[in-house]
Order: C-alpha cells, then sequence, then structure tokens
C-alpha cells in the first residue's frame, strides 16, 4: 500500500475521492497485528472480501456480471454525469487546478500558515498516538507524559488555527470537525474525555489493565485514524491537497466558532 499511496496520479488528483476512500480502508485491513492463526485467517478473509468488492465495483475483472455493471451505469443526472461510477477518474479534477491556481495566485500566504500551524497539530497529535500505542503494548502509566494531560494545549491550538486569517474558505470543512471532535477529546478539563480519565488514571496510582489500556487506544484511534492515513496519503501542497486538507467547495466567509476559550 505504500507504493500506491505515493503513486503519481494521486498527488496529481486524478483517481476520484470514492476509490481512494476504499484503499485507504483497505490500507488499515492490511496492516493488523496477529495473536493467532485463526484470528490472522479471519482477518485476511475480510481483507480478501473488501478488495474483491473493489475490484468488482471498478470493472477490474474481466467476467464482471453485466447486470451490475448496467446498474452502475444508470442515469446520473448530477454536473458530472459523463464521468461513470466505475470509472476511477476524478471528476473534480478541472476544478481543484482551478482552485489550487486562485490559491496560489491569491492567498500564498495564508496557505503557508495555515499549512506550518497544520503540521504543528498533527505531529503533536502523532506523537500522542506514539505514547496511547506503547501504553496499550505495556508501558507503565507512570511513563505516559505529554502536554495534552496537563492543560488545555489541543483545544487552545486549534482554536488558533481555526483563527487563521481566510482558514474558512481555504480549509475543508470535514477536517475542521475533526480538529474540533479531537480537541473536546483531549480537553483533560472536560469530565468524561479522554485526557481527563487519563489523567485521573495516572493520578490514581492503580495499576492500568490490558483492557483499559486497549479501550484507551481504541477512543483516540477511531478520531485520530483518518489524520493517520492522510499523513500517508496526500500532500499539503499541489492538486493533492483538496483530497484532505484544502477546501474543494464553494467559499464562505467566516472562520468557524471555537471549540473553547
Amino acid at each position: 500500500m505504500d507504493a500506491l499511496s505515493g503513486h503519481e496520479a494521486i498527488k496529481r488528483g486524478l483517481v476520484r475521492p470514492n476509490a481512494l476512500n476504499l484503499l485507504m480502508k483497505l490500507s488499515l485491513m492490511v496492516d493488523f497485528e496477529m495473536h493467532s492463526v485463526k484470528e490472522a485467517a479471519g482477518h485476511l478473509t475480510s481483507v480478501m472480501a473488501n478488495a474483491s468488492e473493489i475490484a468488482y465495483q471498478y470493472g477490474l475483472w474481466a467476467n464482471e456480471d453485466p447486470d451490475k455493471e448496467a446498474a452502475y451505469h444508470k442515469e446520473d443526472k448530477s454536473s458530472h454525469a459523463s464521468i461513470s461510477p466505475l470509472t476511477l477518474w476524478n471528476a473534480e479534477i478541472k476544478n481543484w487546478h482551478h482552485l489550487r491556481d486562485d490559491r496560489e495566485h491569491d492567498h500564498r500566504n495564508e496557505w503557508e500558515e495555515v499549512i506550518l500551524q497544520y503540521e504543528q497539530l498533527v505531529d503533536s497529535l502523532s506523537e500522542f498516538h506514539l505514547q496511547l500505542k506503547s501504553l496499550r503494548n505495556g508501558l507503565d502509566m507512570k511513563q505516559l507524559n505529554h502536554p495534552f494531560l496537563s492543560s488545555a494545549v489541543l483545544p487552545l491550538k486549534v482554536d488558533e488555527f481555526r483563527e487563521l486569517d481566510k482558514v474558512g474558505d481555504l480549509v475543508s470543512g470535514d477536517v475542521n470537525a475533526r480538529l474540533g471532535r479531537l480537541a473536546k477529546l483531549l480537553d483533560p478539563y472536560a469530565l468524561g474525555s479522554l485526557a481527563y480519565d487519563l489523567k485521573m488514571q495516572k493520578n490514581s496510582g492503580l495499576k492500568l489493565t490490558n483492557d483499559q489500556a486497549g479501550e484507551y487506544y481504541d477512543r483516540f484511534w477511531e478520531q485520530w485514524k483518518q489524520f493517520h492515513l492522510e499523513q500517508g496519503w496526500f500532500d499539503l501542497e499541489g492538486v493533492s491537497s483538496y483530497y484532505h486538507l484544502a477546501r474543494a467547495g464553494g467559499h464562505y466567509s467566516g472562520a468557524p466558532k471555537a471549540v473553547r476559550h
């Protein structure tokens, strides 16, 4: 999957987002820890089933069922009706190039600041992810040491990011929403948040069970995994930024409300 994620077609924005979403989900399934032969066999069966569905949906098999293919080709009244639902071609490619050119010409400085602060956010979250992964794998709770657990660093940083000039026009609403969910999850002052629970667990001095460590990790991973995938698949510059960080829809005025103050 690493070779596929770095393919030139993705960097140029040529592959339709739906197809990439399926491949990214499949890449998560391929990267798994084997605890028994039975578990591995069951997991690999699921992987093959998903891979087969992708091949079937996009007509990658010569003997594809003609009835299902016809269903995929039924009338499409969208603005990109000429693009078959079976093809991997990205119907938005011309619009993405136009948006990229406008951004380079009119908002170069603002976009560079967006990238700088976004990279800092993602780096901090990546570090936190590694610590939780170590905790799940047996790290002593006392060794868990991250700024997210001692103060509301992430909510404040997300607020700062959302208040950047033109961020509402340039950044995907989906990314803003996902950052907001992570900020709430890692607010150590919010009762019931992951950061609050981790801080209380650490302060209690009680031994962490394997199940508890796994639960903490899963709570974070559920909100983090899409960012984790995007790090390896897409660039922050160029056309491929419209797969994730850059706003590809109509522009609007005003940045979203801050997470907290």
